[in-house]
């Protein structure tokens, strides 16, 4: 599928785009922790003393429990001596297989017959992923975290594009690691059961079993993730509840990726809510077979509305105004996979209505726009991704001269400067790699 012929040239630009951000990456960013890596040095210490339990990977960071990332950038940390670089380049190409798995699996489903337009609508998918207005989850080892979420999630439900127990099995695997990950995982459970109801074709009392099987596996993790749960915050925040208050902030988080204006984003929101709607009717009334066989990819939209309720409810009750934020883009990612794939199905329908040549040509030109405002819309970034690396740079010299004070510190890598010293020590201490 990689090199499939109708998409062989949109891998190859795909493939090419990647390595030239990783050569932009190894070339320009120095290595240094930044912000939350700097916490893996407490993992560090207490491995090397022969401290280091499962219950320490279990400690809550911003009320999340995430021992799968953290085990994973531990092990690339001891292999690497803590390079930057490389723990950054395991989140990079753990999405690139994401990117590729997702593709295939929607290229299975929809069958698309403009495979132009498939292709086109999917470097626009690459484009969201790796979008530089995320710089700084990208060059953010730490963000494993939510990229293993979404990517768990989603290979979660659509290992139920046919539903047995084999599949179910494999499904609570993955969504015990979105758990386990980011604590917008915990959604994805619910969201099983539906996906087991809408898509088995056994009979009433297998659903029932299947359902059980879900909730009991489900009832065991929560069980396990607030047993003895201490959240790190030491902040109590009344917390809104009044739905409505919260919709603003839910729809501006859902367009993160196209905007940095809230106001905006709710605009773009709500049209991509109508695409995804209108491309839900299209394929149940003409094709109902695609329909269910894409139920999972809608199904991953659907989650990331659901998270966009429980970031807001979170901003919210801490009295933030707005929603847009570069570490949301990669949560708010599925919604805008969703909606793109949306646009390949409506212009599929659009130019199955006509024979007339020209409209058949000028259905895909609402997708090319997109392709190409997206694409200027990251040269703005580009600058401010240099300004980010010269940053980090004078960052490095003042740690390296032992300035922990330093205005660029504080920015940069950590704002406090007595636990950043005694985060460097343990660098020190232990031989790695910024002070090998």
């Amino acid at each position: 599928m990689l090199l499939n012929s109708a998409l062989k040239n949109y891998t190859y630009i795909t493939l090419i785009s990647f390595i030239g951000l990783l050569i932009y990456i190894f070339i320009n960013v120095p290595n240094i922790p930044t912000a939350d890596e700097w916490d893996l040095s407490y993992f560090v210490e207490r491995f090397y003393e022969n401290k280091l339990t499962i219950s320490d990977l279990m400690i809550p960071h911003n009320e999340c429990r995430m021992p799968y990332p953290h085990i994973i950038n531990l092990c690339i940390l001891f292999i690497t001596r803590w390079h930057s670089f490389t723990l950054i380049s395991f989140n990079l190409i753990l999405l690139l297989i994401f990117y590729f798995t997702l593709r295939k699996y929607t290229y299975r489903a929809l069958n698309p017959q403009k495979t132009n337009v498939f292709g086109i609508g999917f470097l626009l998918i690459f484009l969201v992923i790796y979008s530089l207005k995320q710089y700084e989850n990208i060059v953010l080892s730490f963000d494993l975290n939510y990229y293993l979420s979404v990517i768990a999630a989603f290979w979660s439900l659509s290992s139920l594009r046919t539903i047995t127990w084999k599949k179910v099995i494999i499904s609570m695997l993955w969504a015990h690691i979105a758990t386990y990950s980011y604590a917008s995982g915990i959604t994805v459970w619910p969201i099983i059961i539906c996906l087991i109801w809408l898509l088995s074709n056994d009979s009433l009392q297998i659903k029932l079993r299947y359902t059980l099987a879900v909730v009991a596996v489900f009832v065991l993790n929560l069980v396990l993730y607030f047993n003895d749960y201490h959240p790190a915050s030491g902040t109590v925040i009344n917390k809104s509840t009044n739905p409505v208050e919260l919709i603003p902030y839910a729809l501006a988080f859902l367009s993160n990726n196209f905007t940095t204006s809230s106001t905006t984003a709710i605009v773009l929101t709500i049209i991509q809510l109508i695409s995804v709607g209108s491309s839900i009717v299209v394929l149940f009334l003409n094709d109902k077979a695609k329909f269910y066989k894409s139920l999972p990819i809608f199904a991953y939209g659907l989650w990331a509305v659901i998270v966009g309720f429980m970031v807001a409810h979170g901003r919210a009750s801490l009295g933030i105004t707005q929603a847009l934020s570069p570490r949301y883009c990669t949560l708010s990612f599925p919604f805008t996979i969703l909606f793109i794939t949306s646009i390949i199905i409506n212009i599929e329908y659009i130019s199955s209505l006509t024979k007339i040549k020209n409209v058949q040509k000028l259905s895909p030109v609402f997708l090319y726009m997109i392709v190409a405002f997206f694409s200027f819309y990251q040269v703005k970034f580009i600058e401010m991704a240099n300004q980010r690396n010269q940053k980090l740079e004078k960052a490095l010299a003042f740690i390296k001269a032992s300035n922990f004070e330093a205005t660029e510190v504080k920015e940069m890598l950590y704002p406090d400067a007595n636990q950043l010293k005694y985060k460097v020590e343990i660098m020190k201490k232990y031989n790695l790699s910024l002070y090998r």
